[in-house]
């Protein structure tokens, strides 16, 4: 019964932090000539959906292409948020039996 309220726990996560990414990302630097540390780890953190959205909907308009990638990066954080609150939840009790 945790696995329902987990997944939408990270599905909720998951849109707040795209909600927070879209923001970043609105005032992200538009020269590329040496970005910090910051830009950088942001561009790598939206990396992963970006690619899997230029490979699935290649053929989109850019209004609709936005839209997708928002999708497929609400999707991906929550599988990854998702995973991380599981793996958390082994390692904490496992934890706590053997101690």
């Amino acid at each position: 019964m945790k696995t329902i309220p987990r997944i939408l726990v990270a599905v909720l996560a998951s849109v707040v932090f795209n909600i927070l990414l879209l923001v970043v990302l609105l005032w992200s630097p538009t020269d590329k000539g040496n970005p910090s540390r910051f830009w950088r780890f942001v561009d790598a953190v939206a990396e992963p959906p970006t690619f899997v959205t230029n490979k699935l909907f290649q053929s989109l308009p850019p209004t609709k292409m936005a839209f997708a990638w928002l999708v497929v990066s609400i999707a991906y954080f929550a599988v990854v948020i998702w995973i991380g609150m599981k793996l958390f939840s082994f390692f904490h009790t496992s934890t706590h039996v053997n101690s």
